[in-house]
This record gives structure tokens, C-alpha cells and sequence, in this order.
């Protein structure tokens, strides 16, 4: 039985005992693996994507249900893409981040495709053989939606938003050699809780930095990120590493993104002066410099 490190209840784990989930995932797998494959249960209920919708590779994005629980099952022929997604499951399987999609399990079966170019209209059973090897990646559903359709921005979330997403690009630069680089509002998945504290913790390049919630609401956003086909980890680098603009670029590319979410002069303004400069910042110094004095503008 494999064995892996779960996500502590302070930093956010959304289902509980995981380990359950993923241990139902894997015996699931294995099942459809074998000879008996027809009775395996898997069964797509519901199409979020299909693959004549996906934006790169064929990829089918559905819902299933494990332990009475909704949750996402990606369908992906196996390519690049497909390849550089498992890995990055498997990585943050290993050593959980509260603003990455919480994996299950990923395994690979033989399936056809011509069945998941189009929505499923009635449940379909997924990994019954055919032609084609599929990657199969299974993670939980966060139900609340994406920022793409979110309505509910007011300054205390933007700044919320932003900051927790610049504090985990520097997080995954650093603990985990993770760039993102897909960075849409459709890729951002929307966790609504209801929290202990009302402060959030990251700890990077030798300081922890604090992104204090509103304390006027009752429920918080916590930003939870999805689709890593194009991301990028120094394991399957040739160079082995990132060099510091890699996380420049990568923070400007957050700021970019979220710049027509506020209507914030303030907050517009600072994005104006330090967007473009962090991206071409060479050293880690200057990086942390520039973040600071972004949030510092938009603070004050």
C-alpha cells in the first residue's frame, strides 16, 4: 500500500481522510487493470470538458463518485502533456500545497477515444479497453467554480487572492522546483471555507509571509490551481534547475492575470509599476524586493 504525506488539517486539506480515498482509487485501479476490467465501476457521470473542448491535448474532464464523495477524473492519451501532469500529481501527492488540487491517485489503462470527444449524455464506463493508452488522473472536486465565472470580487478578496498566489509561486520555486506557467482564470479553482484563523502563512527565501483574510466575512477564497500539463519541475529539466527570472516572469504573470479583476486604482496602479520590472529581475534579492513593495502599494 503505498504510503504518503497528507495535508495537515491547518493547511487546508479539503477531503477528509484522504488516504482512504486514495487507497479506494488504487484498488479501483488495479481492478481495471486486470482480467475482470468490465467490473471495475468506473463510470464517468458528468462532462465538465470533453476533449473536442480541450485546449491542447485530448483530455475528457468529468465526475465520478468514490466513497460517496464527488470527484474529478481527467482522461488524457498518453503524450507530453499527459506525462508532465501525472508527474506533477504524483510530486504534490508526496508533499501537499494548499492552493494545488488535492490528488487521489493516477494510473494508465487501454480505453478508445472516439467515445470521449463529446459530452457524456448518460453515465459511460471509463477504462474498458481499447486501442488507445490513456493516462487517468483522479483529484477532488472543488465545487465552488473558477475565477473565470466569479462575481463576488470585492478589495479584500482580490488582495486575498493575489497574495496568496504570489506567496505560492515563491513556495513552489522554492521547496518544490514547481513553475506553473498556464496561468488563466479558468485554471483557478475556488475553495470557500470557513477558517480557524484569519491569517494564512508562507514561508520562502528565509521569511514567512502572512496574507490576513478579511475579518468582516464569514467564509474566506482560497485560490486552488488545476491543469498542469504545461508546468514545468526541475526533475524532468534537462537543466536540473530554474534560474531566479523563471520566478520573476512567474509572479508577473499573476499580477497580469488578475489586473482586470479590480477596479482598485491603487491596487491597478501597482501592478502598472512592478508587473513588467519583476519579470526581468535576475536575482532573488531583487525579486523579494519588488514583492514587497507591491504589497506595501497596495496596503497602504
Amino acid at each position: 500500500m503505498r504510503k504518503l504525506i497528507y495535508l495537515p488539517p491547518k493547511r487546508g486539506g479539503r477531503l477528509d481522510n484522504i488516504m482512504t480515498f486514495c487507497d479506494a482509487c488504487e484498488q479501483k485501479a488495479n481492478a481495471s487493470n486486470a482480467s475482470n476490467a468490465s467490473n471495475a465501476s468506473w463510470n464517468l457521470e458528468f462532462t465538465i470538458q470533453s476533449a473536442d473542448e480541450a485546449a491542447d491535448e485530448f483530455t475528457h474532464v468529468g465526475l465520478t463518485t468514490l466513497l460517496d464523495k464527488k470527484v474529478v477524473v481527467k482522461l488524457m492519451l498518453n503524450g507530453i502533456g499527459a506525462r508532465q501532469e501525472k508527474h506533477v500529481q504524483q510530486l504534490f501527492s508526496k508533499k501537499p500545497h494548499i492552493n494545488i488540487v488535492q490528488p487521489i491517485c493516477t494510473f494508465e489503462c487501454n480505453e478508445s477515444p472516439i467515445r470521449w470527444h463529446h459530452h457524456v449524455i448518460v453515465p459511460q464506463q471509463f477504462c474498458s479497453g481499447g486501442p488507445s493508452k490513456f493516462v487517468v488522473i483522479v483529484q477532488e472536486f472543488v465545487k465552488a467554480g473558477n475565477l473565470r465565472t466569479f462575481n463576488g470580487w470585492n478589495d479584500d478578496i482580490w488582495k486575498s487572492i493575489i497574495l496568496q498566489l504570489t506567496y505560492s509561486c515563491m513556495e513552489w520555486y522554492e521547496s518544490y522546483q514547481f513553475i506553473y506557467d498556464d496561468w488563466h482564470l479558468g485554471n483557478i479553482l475556488l475553495d470557500v471555507f470557513e477558517p480557524t484563523k484569519n491569517l494564512t502563512k508562507y514561508k520562502a527565501f528565509g521569511h514567512t509571509w502572512k496574507v490576513n483574510h478579511s475579518e468582516t466575512t464569514d467564509s474566506h477564497i482560497r485560490p486552488v490551481l488545476t491543469d498542469f500539463a504545461r508546468s514545468s519541475t526541475t526533475s524532468t529539466m534537462k537543466s536540473k534547475h530554474f534560474e531566479p527570472f523563471h520566478l520573476g516572469n512567474e509572479i508577473s504573470l499573476v499580477w497580469d492575470m488578475l489586473r482586470h479583476s479590480t477596479q482598485n486604482t491603487k491596487y491597478i496602479d501597482a501592478i502598472d509599476t512592478y508587473c513588467i520590472p519583476i519579470g526581468e529581475k535576475e536575482t532573488i534579492v531583487d525579486i523579494i524586493h519588488d514583492v514587497k513593495a507591491f504589497v506595501k502599494c497596495i496596503n497602504q
